[in-house]
C-alpha cells in the first residue's frame, strides 16, 4: 500500500513538473518555428519576439510576447501588436471552442491599402457570430489604424487610447477615447458604458460624446462598402448622452439614394433633445 501510494505521489509530481515546467518551455520554443513555417507557406511574414507560455493547474494558459508582427510580402500592409498578453481556458479547446479570459495589448498598429474595387462581404458579421470564439475582456493602451485606397491619396486614420472592454454575468463595460481623421477632417468620440445585466438603470452609465463627425469624407472613402443604391451621404453630426439624456445636432445631413423616395434629407440644422 505504501509503495503504491508513493508511486501515485511521484506520478502526480512528475505530471506537474512536465505540465508547469517542461511543456511551457517546449511550446515557447515551438511558436517561432510555427511562425517561420507560416511565413514560408503563405504570402505573409510572421514574426513573434520573445514568446513566453505559462500553464496553470486550473487549467489555463497565458501567452506573452514582446511583439507579434504580420506583414504582407507584396505590399506595405502590416499588423503589429506590442506587449501581447493573452489568457485562455484550455478545457473548452477539447470541444473545439476558444474561450479567452483576457487580452492585454500595449500598442495595436494596422496599416492597409484597400483594393481598387473593394466589396463588402455581407455575411461577415453573421459569420463572426457563428465562430466558437468568446472573449471576456480586452485592454488596448494605444490603437492606430491607417487605411488608404489603391491609386488614390485618400487616407483615413483612426486612433484610440485606453480601450477597455469587459463582459461577465453581471455587467458589460466599454471605455475608450478616440478620433478619426479622413482627408484632414477630424472628429472625436469618447465612450463610457456600464450596462448591468439586470437592466438596473440606476447603476447604468451611458456617456457618449461624438464631436464634429463629418459624414461626407467617410462616405466617400467607404462608398464601395455601403449599400449599392446609396448615391451620397453628407453632413456633420454632434451627439452627447449623459446618464438618461440625449442631445445633439445634425447640420446639413442627407442620405441620398437612387430611389428618391428612400432618401432622407434633414433640415439645415436639426437639434435633438430627448430623455431615455
Amino acid at each position: 500500500m505504501g509503495k503504491f501510494f508513493n508511486k501515485y505521489i511521484i506520478t502526480i509530481l512528475g505530471f506537474f513538473v512536465f505540465w508547469i515546467g517542461l511543456l511551457p518551455i517546449f511550446i515557447s520554443k515551438a511558436l517561432p518555428v510555427v511562425c517561420e513555417n507560416l511565413t514560408y507557406n503563405t504570402e505573409y511574414n510572421f514574426t513573434l519576439e520573445n514568446p513566453r507560455v505559462v500553464l496553470s493547474v486550473l487549467p489555463t494558459a497565458r501567452i506573452k510576447a514582446d511583439s507579434f508582427k504580420v506583414t504582407k510580402k507584396k505590399s506595405k500592409d502590416k499588423l503589429e501588436i506590442d506587449g501581447l498578453n493573452v489568457k485562455l481556458r484550455l478545457l473548452p479547446l477539447i470541444s473545439g471552442r476558444v474561450h479567452i479570459n483576457e487580452i492585454v495589448v500595449s500598442d495595436f498598429i494596422m496599416e492597409a491599402k484597400l483594393g481598387k474595387n473593394p466589396t463588402l462581404d455581407k455575411n461577415f458579421l453573421s459569420d463572426i457570430s457563428k465562430t466558437k470564439v468568446s472573449v471576456d475582456s480586452f485592454k488596448i493602451d494605444r490603437l492606430f489604424v491607417g487605411l488608404s485606397e489603391a491609386g488614390s491619396k485618400k487616407l483615413a486614420v483612426y486612433k484610440a487610447n485606453g480601450i477597455k472592454y469587459r463582459k461577465n454575468s453581471r455587467y458589460i463595460k466599454l471605455l475608450f477615447d478616440s478620433e478619426i481623421n479622413v482627408e484632414g477632417k477630424v472628429s472625436s468620440a469618447k465612450v463610457n458604458l456600464f450596462l448591468p445585466r439586470n437592466n438596473d438603470v440606476t447603476k447604468s452609465i451611458v456617456d457618449i460624446n461624438i464631436e464634429n463627425l463629418d459624414l461626407a469624407p467617410i462616405g466617400d472613402f467607404l462608398i464601395n462598402y455601403l449599400p449599392s443604391d446609396l448615391v451620397d451621404v453628407r453632413g456633420i453630426v454632434d451627439i452627447k448622452t449623459n446618464k438618461n439624456h440625449l442631445s445633439g445636432t445634425l447640420k446639413n445631413v442627407a442620405i441620398v439614394m437612387k430611389d428618391e423616395g428612400n432618401s432622407m434629407i434633414f433640415p439645415e440644422l436639426l437639434e435633438i433633445s430627448s430623455d431615455f
